[in-house]
């Protein structure tokens, strides 16, 4: 897309590649993994589609814990809050609280100082029931 952070900012996109992808329950279910303790989702604005992509691993309470990347108006994708929220009730996990995702400083945003707009914290995530 022409409107994405780095476009923004002159970088150029030289080509395209195609890449193989696979879910999170494909990849830890097929590597034989029995738990994770933390899952941490660093996707530029696809974090519900990682989470659907881990949903059996969430139902299962395979992961412990998840620390999720939360982009709005950054990059030409933007994580849909209400869509994940939903979802991770779904599958009886809580938003326990929210870092910023550089600084790991509890309770604290990124948001542009121009316009006051929200533009990402990292969501931390448990199980409802331990």
């Amino acid at each position: 897309s022409t409107g994405g952070y780095y476009q923004k900012r002159g970088v150029q996109l030289l080509e395209n590649a195609v890449v193989a992808t696979t879910t999170l329950d494909s990849l830890v279910f097929g590597a034989g993994i029995n738990q994770v303790d933390v899952l941490k989702i660093d996707a530029q604005g696809n974090t519900s589609t990682c989470l659907q992509g881990a949903k059996k691993l969430l139902k299962d309470r395979t992961i412990n814990f998840v620390q999720a990347e939360i982009f709005f108006l950054f990059y030409d994708v933007s994580d849909p809050l209400t869509d994940i929220l939903a979802f991770i009730e779904s599958v009886e996990y809580l938003l326990h609280t929210i870092v910023h995702g550089d600084s790991e400083q509890i309770g604290h945003v990124f948001y542009d100082f121009a316009s006051g707009k929200l533009r990402a914290f990292d969501a931390i995530f448990v199980p409802a029931k331990a």
